[in-house]
């Protein structure tokens, strides 16, 4: 993972997709914006962040650097450009 560049509340880092799973990126990302460990993250009522998107379904569509998608899961704007997740808390 690159060095993750946080202003407020956003955040944006890039991955090699075959060292590290989508899904993990993304929520390797948002503890960093948020500056906590990652196993540290609440979302919402206490949910995993699983309750608003399917990690596998997510690693299953992003396999190259040639994809964009973007999501929302609880507060967060999730983008994932290329090789870059970005990260915006709504």
């Amino acid at each position: 993972m690159s060095t993750v560049h946080t202003e407020r509340a956003w955040g944006r880092a890039q991955y090699d997709w075959s060292e590290m799973t989508p899904s993990v990126a993304v929520v390797e990302t948002i503890a960093a914006v948020e500056n906590v460990e990652p196993d540290e993250l609440v979302f919402g009522q206490g949910l995993p962040l699983s309750e608003y998107f399917d990690p596998d379904a997510l690693d299953s569509l992003v396999t190259h650097d040639d994809i964009t998608i973007a999501f929302t899961g609880d507060e967060y704007q999730i983008r994932i450009d290329g090789s870059h997740v970005g990260i915006h808390s709504e």
